[in-house]
């Protein structure tokens, strides 16, 4: 589906599907006066569900005559930075894994021109952040005691953003899960000095639950860093959710 900034369908298409693939095209009306158009892409196959998972990507509308490098209108909105530590917090000392999204004023995810890490001071921590196309990314960070981070983006016309990252924990643990085996994931559990001293040999629970269904293991942090492999067999088809919980059987991070 092709549609407008007000959400009015401009054309529609069904593609076939072979192997995963499949092409077409569209042709943007003559009359069209925008800026942008949006384009939605789903299957049959996602009609048995209640969720609304379709595809949704903007694409910039320049006019006759007008140069291909023409300012993306999200450059001229304002925007928001999620900042998501992996497991949900961060702890001093210890390596996170810190995701993030940037949206538009519409939840459009963008590019921006240039994004890095920089301490209160505007010490640079971490340069030229990765980005996707749709405004996602991850970073690593040992964060310090009583230390701010902020994240600044820089926008194609060279203004200036941040979002100032939650002050680490002196006490916890932090989480970091690898998908990327064929046959098993890794969880790396890391904690600091401190932390070790009083949760060493204590049980905690790795329960991967879905729509009920659920499997639990148990571990034990001995070292201030514990990686934990599970069987892609032992996980569940779809989207599998990882909480880890305390001895007392609190949980305590989620992934």
């Amino acid at each position: 589906n092709l549609f407008n900034d007000e959400g009015k369908v401009l054309q529609q298409e069904s593609i076939r599907i072979t192997a995963g693939s499949g092409s077409g095209y569209f042709d943007i009306p003559t009359d069209f006066t925008g800026n942008r158009i949006l384009l939605s892409a789903s299957s049959i196959w996602m009609d048995n569900f209640t969720e609304d998972d379709a595809y949704v990507t903007e694409l910039s509308v320049a006019k006759s005559g007008q140069s291909n490098t023409v300012a993306r209108l999200t450059q001229e909105k304002e925007f928001d930075i999620s900042i998501m530590p992996e497991g949900g917090h961060l702890i001093e000392g210890v390596s996170n894994t810190i995701g993030f999204k940037i949206i538009d004023s519409k939840g459009m995810g963008f590019k921006p021109k240039s994004l890095k890490l920089v301490s209160a001071d505007g010490g640079i921590i971490v340069n030229a952040i990765n980005v996707n196309t749709y405004g996602i990314g991850r970073f690593d960070l040992i964060p310090v005691e009583k230390e701010e981070y902020r994240l600044e983006v820089e926008l194609e016309n060279g203004e200036i953003r941040s979002q100032t990252l939650e002050n680490p924990r002196p006490f916890g643990i932090t989480m970091s899960v690898n998908n990327l085996f064929h046959n098993k994931l890794t969880i790396a559990f890391k904690t600091n000095d401190e932390t070790l001293k009083h949760i060493s040999g204590k049980d905690y629970f790795i329960a991967i639950h879905k729509d009920g269904q659920f499997t639990l293991t148990t571990f034990q942090l001995q070292e201030t860093e514990e990686i934990i492999s599970i069987a892609k067999r032992d996980l569940f088809q779809g989207v599998n959710i990882i909480t880890i919980f305390d001895p007392d059987i609190n949980p305590i991070l989620e992934r």
